[in-house]
This record gives C-alpha cells, structure tokens and sequence, in this order.
C-alpha cells in the first residue's frame, strides 16, 4: 500500500525552530568553567623596584608599561634585559605572564618555576603556574599546585579554581570542591558551574537546588530565571516553566519575557506528539493577551491552539497574521505549514492560492502539492511538484511524491523514473522503499527487487500497516498466497483507517485460495465503506 510522503515538512519544521532557538535562548553560553585568565586575572605585575638592583629598574618600568598597554613581546625584552642585572621572582613572574599572554606556554613555565624556586612562599607565581598549567593539559599538576596553595594561604577561592581544574578531569571531584565553598564565596556564575556538572552527572535534585540558589541570591536578574526555565523544559516540567513564567513576568522587559514565552512555545512545537493540554490551554491564553502584535508569537498561539485541537482560536491567531503581518507571502507559507502537519488541507489550499508571489520559495508549492495529492487532484499536484523540484532538484521527498503522483495517474514509466532518482538519494528510508516496492508489484516486475525493499521497511517499522499490506501483496504476486493472507490480515487489523485497497487485497487473496465467503465478507466491508470505487465494483460482477 502507498503512503503519501511527509518527510520535507518536518526537516524544514524543525530547522525553523532550530533558528528560533538560537534567536530566543537568554541562558549562559560556556560549557565548561573556562578559567584562563581567571586564576591570574587583570594579572599586571607590579614589581618592587625598591628591592632591585638600580641597573634594573629602567627596564622593569619599561616592561611593566608595555605590559600594561598589551605589548607583550617588547615587555619580554625589557624584563631578560632587567634579569641580567637582578634574578628577582617579581621579574620572573612578570617575564612569565608575558610569556602566557603571547601563548608561549612552555617558556612561561619555565620563568615561573624560577619565581618559585627563589621565593617558595610567592603565592602569585603559584596561581600563574597552575593558570599556565592548563593550557599544557598537565591537569593534575595544576591541581596539586592549588591544593598546596590551599594548604599553605587558605583562601576559599582556591577551592572554586580546584574545582574549575577537576572540571578537565573528574566532575564529581569537581563537586566535591564546589560544595566546600561557603555560601556566602559562591557567585552566579559559580552557581551556574555548579548546575551544569550537576546535569551533566544527572543529578537533577542538586541542579535544581543550585538554580533556586541562583534565583534566591538575584531575584531581580533575568539570567538565573532563563536558566531556570530551561531546566524545567528540558525536564520537561511544563507547569513549573509556565508558573515560573507567570509568577516572575512583570519584572521583565517585553524582549526577555517574549524570550521565555517563545522558548516555551517552541517546546509545544518540538514536542507536538506529547502536548500536555491542560497547560497548552495556559499558555495560549496568556500569549493571546500579552503578544496580540507579534507575529512570531501570533505563529505560535495558532500553531499550540491547532496541536490542542482548538481548531477556532488556531485560526483566529493564524488569520490574523495573515492579515496583518509585514510579509505575508511567508507568513502564508508559515500558516500553511501548520495546517499540513494537522491535515487540514482545504485549510492549506485556502491560505496559499492566493499568494502566488510565494513561488520562488519551494515549500508553497510542496506544501500546495501535498494537499491536492491529498484530495485526490493529482493533475494540479503534478504541476505544482514539478514547480518545487526546479527550485529543489536534489529533493528526494518531491521526486518521491512525484513517483507517488504518476503511480496515481497510471504513468508508470515515471513513477519508476522518479522514484528511482528518489532511492539513490535516500536508499535507506523505509516509506520511499514500500512506495517503490507497491508501485513494482502493481506493475507485477522486478518482484525480487520489490521484496527486498518491502523487507527493509518492514525490518524498520514491523507494525506498520501500509508496509504489511505493500509486503502481502508482493507475496500475492509471488502466488505465495497463503504467506500474503497472513500479512494482508494483520495489516487490516494494525490499520487506523481501513482503506478501499487492503479490502481489495483480501478479496482478490481469498479468491486466489477459493473461500469464496471471505471474499464476499471483506467486498462488502470495502463496498459500505467506499460504495464507489471502480476496482471494488469491478470485483463485485466478478464474484456475482
């Protein structure tokens, strides 16, 4: 049995929300606690030339300056022409963050060993050489340099930049670290670290613990909510993320709360399979009174409403897009898409006919196409698919449909041609496969070939009606009747709705094995169902 095919729609679907997004997301970007310049950091060496030789202090102050003004490779100049005169650690230690600023890692190390080994209580060269360490991924020297630091001045600082270390290598060690920090040392950022190694380790009690921690110590600050909200999507807690939203919204500016709005309408949208209902019918409501004149959001009220089956307000938000928008050529396209994925298709055929300045964008003819395939009216499906395949050539879903069109139109020498080109653009989809497979086997050629198709899209999807039907009827055509029964019944009885052609498939297998009343029993079946079908009508004389 044929299937139309529906594949184009959801990739582009969901590259536009993949788009919005990027667009909408407010949450911290870093994955991982990036401490490069946070261990020394605003690192400007000021040595004390009071303890130098006089031969060297010109060049230390020379060096410091242009140090200060980002002119690193000058500054190393200065500072090995003050060591000639002085091995001071404050010039080593200079020398080296020179070093590291010029991405010269090893020689930054080197110069900072020697600040340690002359001065082994110089905190500020320890904290450089566990920074320069990281970059030479010597992880565990790094942290052992911190950890002594730890030992030797116990500043609670050092056990956020241990941590940030463990990062690299052992995230639960990390978290050991981050919670022997006091609360009162841990900053947002500190907190937000905290929360993504918690989620990374899937420890969800702990990462929510940490975010309500974040919102508690900045209950005015847009970010620890956003990422708040995230959580709740990604746990997919849409009651928690729509309160979140409601509790929190006068505090926001209109982008910041049309970004968590948004965010939570794009998971409706992803996720448009599981729609909770009850909290579906929530949002739409706050969106229709907060967002009447923003067609992204006016997109998204109608596209949740039509989910939920609210086909009314669906269309009292879509219409009004239509109407109002600024470029209503796409928003018609947008519209329609929505329409398609419900099957509304006179819905589509309405919203896209009178927008024909639409054609250079594929989708208003795919879209257009699929929905007089869908209505039967394979003449205007034709044209309009041939017009989406010269603006999409490599389209392997419009070559499908086309193969599926002229298989409808009994031009079977396109239909192959089609799908053919179709099949060596996607061989591994399993309804290109089952398409092919039928239109094969109506054609009663290239058998074998048919069923190692239809074996393959069974092997992908065992239950499937259409590919059972596609594969019982190869077996008829085979005269392996008994085989074709088997998997025609079962077809019938995984059907949603129980079509003209799996009833004139049984009829014609169980007057193959002479059971003369079956027949009859599932001819009548398919003549209550679909009293005028031709091939249906032609069996009855047949029988009588």
């Amino acid at each position: 049995m044929k299937y139309i095919q529906r594949l184009t729609f959801i990739n582009i679907f969901s590259i536009s929300i993949l788009v919005i997004l990027g667009a909408c997301s407010s949450s911290p970007k870093s994955n991982k606690y990036d401490i490069s310049n946070i261990l020394a950091k605003d690192f400007i060496i000021q040595v004390d030339t009071t303890r130098l030789q006089k031969a060297a202090i010109s060049h230390v102050v020379r060096g410091s300056t242009l140090q200060n003004q980002g002119e690193f490779a000058l500054s190393v100049i200065e500072f090995q022409e003050a060591l000639r005169y002085d091995k001071s650690p404050g010039i080593y230690l200079a020398l080296a963050n020179s070093y590291r600023n010029l991405f010269k890692f090893e020689l930054a190390h080197e110069s900072v060993s020697h600040a340690i080994a002359l001065d082994p209580g110089f905190e500020p060269a320890y904290l450089l050489l566990a920074e320069i360490l990281i970059p030479l991924r010597k992880y565990d020297e790094a942290i052992q340099t911190l950890e002594y630091c730890y030992d030797k001045f116990g500043k609670v600082e050092l056990l956020i930049y241990i941590a940030s270390v463990y990062e690299y290598t052992d995230k639960r060690k990390a978290l050991e670290y981050f919670s022997k920090v006091p609360e009162d040392k841990l900053d947002l950022f500190t907190l937000y670290r905290i929360s993504e190694l918690s989620k990374s380790l899937n420890d969800t009690i702990r990462q929510k613990k940490t975010l309500l921690k974040m919102i508690a110590k900045a209950p005015d600050n847009f970010n620890p909510h956003s990422v708040m909200l995230d959580f709740y999507l990604d746990n997919k807690d849409l009651e928690s993320a729509i309160d979140l939203i409601f509790s929190t919204e006068k505090k926001w500016n209109f982008d910041d709360l049309k970004s968590m709005y948004s965010r939570v309408g794009v998971f409706f949208l992803m996720n448009s399979f599981q729609t909770d209902t009850v909290q579906a019918r929530r949002y739409v409501e706050k969106v229709d009174n907060r967002f009447q004149f923003d067609e992204f959001m006016q997109f998204v009220g109608g596209a949740v409403n039509q989910q939920i089956g609210d086909t009314v307000k669906a269309d009292k938000f879509l219409t009004y897009l239509l109407k109002n928008g600024e470029n209503k050529a796409f928003n018609a396209v947008e519209i329609a898409q929505i329409y398609v994925f419900s099957s509304r298709w006179d819905k589509v055929i309405e919203v896209l006919k009178d927008f024909e300045n639409s054609e250079d964008d594929m989708r208003y003819h795919y879209f257009l196409g699929i929905a007089y395939m869908q209505t039967h009216d394979y003449q205007t499906a034709e044209n309009l698919m041939l017009q989406a395949l010269k603006l999409d050539s490599d389209n392997a879903d419009i070559l499908s449909n086309l193969g599926f069109i002229y298989h409808e139109l009994d031009d079977y020498d396109k239909s192959n041609q089609y799908y053919k080109k179709a099949m060596m653009i996607m061989p591994d989809n399993a309804l290109l496969n089952n398409n092919y497979a039928y239109t094969l086997s109506e054609q009663n050629i290239d058998l074998q070939k048919a069923l190692e198709m239809s074996e393959f899209s069974l092997k992908e999807d065992p239950e499937n009606a259409s590919y059972l039907d596609t594969y019982g009827w190869i077996m008829f055509k085979m005269g392996k009747y008994d085989k074709a029964l088997e998997y025609l019944l079962k077809s019938y009885t995984n059907t949603e709705s129980i079509s003209a052609e799996i009833c004139l498939h049984l009829v014609e297998v169980y007057l193959k094995l002479n059971d003369t009343a079956n027949a009859k029993k599932y001819l009548n079946i398919g003549l209550d169902m679909f009293p005028k079908d031709k091939k249906l009508l032609d069996l009855s004389d047949k029988i009588k």
